[in-house]
């Protein structure tokens, strides 16, 4: 006899699907980070980064999205006033 999927059932289907779907963006990210950090980043690196940052923006939390987007903002290449410091802050 076929069982039937209750309403809560299916939410945590859903939701175990996001948190998948979340932990794939997160692998992707930290493999691409990776490319900007090295001190050898190139043009591919750049943009593999910062599509990988877009996808992020859709899953993560807000917290998570306002630290990125500071963490863009500091090792942007228009950044002609970098810090070393600043950049390590940001990485912990």
């Amino acid at each position: 006899m076929p069982r039937l999927v209750t309403g809560s059932q299916k939410k945590r289907e859903r939701e175990a699907e996001l948190r998948k779907e979340k932990l794939e963006h997160y692998k992707e990210f930290v493999a691409c980070l990776s490319g900007v950090i090295s001190g050898e980043s190139t043009p591919d690196a750049q943009r593999a980064f910062s599509l990988v940052c877009n996808k992020l923006n859709l899953v993560a939390l807000q917290a998570v999205i306002s630290a990125l987007q500071e963490f863009q903002d500091e090792i942007r290449i228009s950044n002609s006033a970098k810090i070393q410091e600043v950049h390590d802050k940001l990485m912990s």
